[in-house]
């Protein structure tokens, strides 16, 4: 197996600490604004040497924007805001509603097996989880696996895994690789990392080195459930990949997450205002006193002002405050809040947590991300069956059944944004004065366990006791007349 060349791989590792970034920031890790602390080797230096390095944030901060000594108070005002998080959730709504997903052939045992699997698999949230690291990282991948005689579908992050490609077709890979062995909740000083590799021979166990080559030594092929399941003379690789674009002349998209720059900028400027409010506190002035006159520091502390020869004052003492814009900065970062949610296709409104008075309000500040997840069913339809067909091949492995050539059908879920009550009556009002609604109907919306003959009971029964607390016409008598 020939090695990777070094260039090569040191550009693929760029890809992946730009995506283990943005991971981090989906999930409101900023450690990339922290860094590991601040380390001097000379104290009368303003040069950070060590334990900074790997932090761009605070780098830029030290070497453009102050000195040392400020950026290390700064480090305690750090504050981040988990926009890159909100901002995805509400774009990835195409399984918000969850599909219907039915396996069309096969007996009656076959599709109650299968609907087993998609809930011991726990599917549906899969998907939706997928479709949030898809937008993320714009290429993401899953496998179905047997552990414990269970069937369990794992995440392979971009970061952690990377490819050789195929010489004919740059868009498929000829070698899947991917990272095992990390624990991150095991406190354990034995983790050794290696990787998986997957090719048409089936699976391996490869170490990498950092020079960027696989020892041909220590890869050691691994028996799989796989292995008896091949297509013209190829094990088939159960890896599926899930994207919102078609890869062009590339494996990984080459795209940058619009998110999370925009989240570092607005974790700058929060960070600055964090700062900014700290230290626009009332400041004591003491004027035209000598040096000699020991100030006091306190608020609950008296000044004595000294006076002249005349009894005159000679100094002064009072507060100022620096007057720093702070609401200019709120409003700033606000802006840009507002300015990146629009630029995701994410209405402002639905950001800063507006209450809609309507469900029309509400599904047009959603109509744009709406026809954005419509327009990407396209791109999920095949990787879901795909995945599904391996899943269930995984699945006979502990005793499923199912057919030869399984027929599978998704039908995506439609959002529907419920009226509110005033927003129900016009329309049932609307509907009345053209003739196509009745009260009996409006009855039976208001309560589904009423069939037709027990909403007529009802609206005679209501009409009763209309009457009963109707107001008396003075100008009628009680016989009726007038």
């Amino acid at each position: 197996m020939a090695g990777l060349e070094t260039a090569k791989w040191a550009e693929d590792k760029e890809r992946r600490i730009i995506r283990e970034r943005d991971y981090n920031f989906y999930n409101d890790d900023h450690n990339y604004l922290i860094g590991d602390g601040f380390i001097i080797k000379d104290a009368n230096s303003n040069e950070a040497t060590e334990g900074i390095s790997a932090n761009r944030f605070l780098e830029d901060l030290i070497y453009r924007r102050m000195n040392f000594q400020e950026a290390r108070i700064l480090r305690n005002y750090i504050e981040v805001d988990n926009l890159t998080y909100r901002i995805i959730k509400d774009k990835a709504i195409m399984f918000k509603v969850p599909p219907i997903i039915k396996l069309d052939n096969g007996s009656k045992v076959q599709q109650a097996n299968f609907d087993l699997l998609l809930t011991q698999t726990n599917f549906y949230a899969i998907l939706r989880d997928i479709q949030r690291y898809t937008e993320l990282q714009f290429d993401f991948h899953v496998i179905p696996q047997v552990r414990k005689k269970k069937v369990k579908i794992d995440f392979i992050l971009s970061q952690d895994a990377f490819v050789e490609q195929d010489i004919d077709d740059p868009t498929e890979f000829t070698k899947f690789f991917y990272q095992v062995g990390i624990r991150e909740n095991t406190v354990s000083a034995d983790e050794i990392i290696n990787y998986i590799m997957w090719d048409e021979n089936g699976k391996h166990t490869c170490e990498v080195t950092t020079e960027g080559k696989i020892d041909e030594d220590t890869c050691e092929p691994v028996e799989t459930i796989w292995d008896s399941k091949k297509i013209n003379g190829k094990s088939i690789i159960p890896i599926v990949a899930f994207r919102n674009y078609i890869p062009v002349n590339t494996y990984w998209s080459p795209r940058i997450n619009y998110l999370v720059e925009k989240n570092i900028q607005i974790d700058l400027r929060v960070t600055g205002l964090n700062m900014l409010e700290d230290f626009n506190l009332p400041q004591k002035v003491r004027t035209g006193m000598d040096d000699t006159t020991e100030g006091k520091v306190g608020l609950t502390f008296t000044e004595e002002i000294l006076r002249g020869d005349n009894d005159e004052s000679v100094g002064d003492v009072k507060y100022i405050r620096p007057d720093a814009p702070v609401e200019e900065e709120k409003n700033l970062i606000e802006w840009r809040k507002r300015d990146t949610a629009v630029g995701a296709g994410i209405s402002a409104d639905s950001l800063t947590g507006k209450t809609f008075t309507s469900g029309f309000e509400l599904f047009l500040s959603k109509s744009e991300i709406i026809e954005k997840n419509k327009e990407e069913r396209v791109y999920y339809l095949n990787p879901i069956k795909e995945l599904l067909a391996y899943t269930m091949i995984a699945a006979e492995e502990v005793g499923m059944k199912f057919p030869k050539n399984p027929e599978i059908s998704v039908n995506f879920g439609e959002l529907i944004y419920t009226q509110s009550p005033e927003e129900r009556e016009r329309t049932r009002a609307a509907k009345k004065v053209n003739g196509t609604w009745s009260s009996i109907q409006s009855i039976m919306e208001d309560d589904p366990d009423l069939d037709e003959a027990a909403a007529i009971v009802k609206l005679a029964q209501i009409t009763e006791w209309n009457k009963l607390n109707r107001p008396a016409n003075p100008f009628v008598d009680n016989e009726g007349g007038e």
